[in-house]
């Protein structure tokens, strides 16, 4: 009796609705322990069974009815940097702090605060930075605080912000990383309303 209702259990597990395999077993094992129910005299026993009969039916019908169900692969979901380096649109600075990996490879543009404790001194701009890095600091809707370090290069065109300005900041993230690899693109003041 143990042997069937493991059987049972085994068989009943892997039901897959439109897998001819699953089908073909479900049938095999209700099939045996119709034809074992008719040599068990014992009453327990023929009540286990019948139980162990009852629901493979009714997984069998279940997998019948539903509808098939795929596996999705995280490998073959699409991810920022799965698609060609373009300008995203509107990345949200939560889902950057949390998945910066997924935006490796490509341009980001985020609303900042220029952090650089290097421009507290008067007279000191981003411009003076070009050729260094530069820090920028951003906030999600929930608070979550964004510390970024971005690359300014010299060739960049970059206005006269100070230490705590508002700024829009494009930027390459090639190593999808908040500290490195982060290639400053574009930056400008935001527009005024």
């Amino acid at each position: 009796m143990k042997r069937i209702l493991i059987a049972f259990l085994f068989l009943a597990t892997p039901c897959i609705a439109g897998d001819d395999r699953a089908d073909e077993a479900i049938s095999d094992a209700l099939d045996l322990l119709q034809s074992r129910r008719a040599k068990l005299t014992e009453q327990a026993e023929l009540a286990k069974l019948d139980l162990a009969i009852e629901r493979l039916m009714t997984v069998n019908r279940q997998a019948t009815l539903a509808p098939v169900q795929t596996r999705r692969v995280t490998s073959n979901t699409e991810t920022p940097a799965d698609r060609p380096p373009s300008l995203l649109p509107s990345v949200k600075i939560a889902d950057f702090i949390d998945h910066t990996e997924r935006y490796k490879g490509q341009i980001v543009t985020l609303p900042l605060m220029v952090r650089s404790r290097a421009l507290i001194p008067q007279g000191q701009t981003l411009r003076d930075l070009a050729g260094g890095a530069a820090r920028f600091q951003g906030a999600s809707d929930d608070g979550n605080r964004l510390d970024l370090m971005i690359d300014l290069p010299r060739a960049l065109e970059i206005p006269k912000l100070s230490f705590g300005d508002r700024a829009i900041v494009s930027f390459r993230c090639t190593q999808g990383n908040l500290q490195r690899g982060n290639e400053a693109v574009e930056v400008r003041r935001p527009e005024r309303d």
